[in-house]
């Protein structure tokens, strides 16, 4: 018999002048099945006005399979521009086999595929020669760091990149943060060691779950031959210090928070000492009585900067010197308004959502989670 499909018409409703009834009609052809479109990001142009679209990779199979359309484009992990963190996209493949020299400021991933280009100093003894500051390293699947299509070499760590969006992580040399935010253990052009970690959701218990902290094994990072005050530009720095502009104004949330990575008028960025925001334990740098330490980016509560303390204003008051530090461990922030004073701190988890640890903020105020370990006072 010819197969049939049914429709409904009408509703439940008594005042529907239609009453409910099923209408058979003869089902002619199957139904043709739609292919998944792919997924997509539109990635804002710098007109903040159109965008473009670009194809997603859902998952670390897609970096061994050839998912992408188009020919020659592979799965890369891409930071979004504006500290907007990580996806994993779609892009033009690169030719560079691991182990070989790449430049990790390429617009496009310049390694083949499952690989990233790691970047080092100029303490590095090619880069110092004038050879690119990268050496194509391996990609790897956070959950499993021996996976046979994206693996570590040796005893190399795999770091998770961005676990909120992708499982996939980026092989490095492992290391162990000290006072002086160096391992002298890590090779040379990768001898800074700095902390860190991220906040991921406590599914343990039931309702609304305050995010819980997990340690990340610290991983060596650039790091080069300029010394604290010299003029530099990137990863030109010793292991200990930072390249940074001094903290100046912002127009947005993120632009007053990491003021220092954004090209200020006047003087350049200079190598600046790193120090311990919260506790003071993990370097031996101490801020003066007149300035705050405040965190770098990527965020840590254990990683940050001396910044003078140029008005001293009640945290979610109002001030004056957007970009710039409102009292001890507060920034003055512009986010859709009047610029106002946040203070941070340094988050530790909560039991539930409503209740977090005072950590560092002052007596009658919590700590609520921001990003990573930093959070802000309320």
């Amino acid at each position: 018999s010819t197969p049939q499909i049914f429709y409904i018409r009408g509703t439940l409703d008594p005042d529907d002048a239609s009453p409910l009834a099923a209408l058979p009609t003869p089902l002619r052809a199957l139904p043709v099945v739609m292919q998944q479109q792919p997924r997509m990001l539109c990635n804002a142009l710098s007109n903040g006005v159109f965008g473009f679209c670009q194809q997603k990779c859902r998952s670390a199979k897609d970096y061994s399979s050839n998912v992408c359309d188009g020919q020659g484009m592979g799965c890369y992990p891409v930071r979004l521009p504006g500290f907007q963190g990580w996806q994993s996209l779609c892009q033009p493949g690169g030719d560079v086999a691991q182990g070989e020299r790449c430049n990790p400021f390429a617009p496009f991933e310049e390694c083949d595929s499952g690989s990233y280009c790691l970047e080092y100093g100029n303490a590095d003894a090619e880069v110092a020669l004038g050879q690119p500051r990268g050496v194509c390293s391996p990609l790897c699947v956070v959950d499993a760091p021996q996976d046979e299509s994206l693996a570590c070499d040796g005893a190399q760590l795999c770091q998770p990149i961005d676990p909120g969006s992708f499982d996939i992580g980026r092989c490095g040399f492992e290391c162990e943060p000290g006072e002086s935010y160096a391992d002298g253990a890590c090779p040379e052009g990768l001898m800074s060691c700095k902390p860190a970690s991220r906040q991921s959701q406590d599914t343990t218990g039931s309702g609304d779950m305050a995010p819980i902290i997990e340690e990340i094994e610290a991983a060596c990072s650039a790091s080069g031959v300029r010394q604290q005050g010299e003029s530099c530009a990137g990863a030109d720095c010793v292991a200990g210090t930072e390249c940074l502009y001094a903290r100046g104004p912002g127009t947005d949330l993120v632009s007053t928070l990491l003021s220092p990575y954004f090209a200020q008028a006047g003087a350049g960025p200079t190598c600046r000492a790193q120090c311990d925001p919260f506790d003071g334990v993990r370097s031996s740098v101490r801020c003066t009585t007149q300035e705050t330490c405040l965190p770098n980016f990527p965020w840590s509560a254990d990683v940050g900067h001396c910044a003078p303390v140029v008005e001293r204003i009640t945290p979610l008051q109002g001030c004056t010197r957007p970009g710039e530090a409102c009292g001890d461990d507060s920034i003055c922030v512009v986010d859709g308004g009047a610029p106002f004073c946040l203070r941070l701190c340094e988050y530790t988890g909560g039991p539930s959502g409503n209740v977090f640890n005072q950590s560092t903020c002052a007596s009658g105020t919590q700590c609520a989670p921001l990003v990573n370990d930093i959070g802000i006072c309320r």
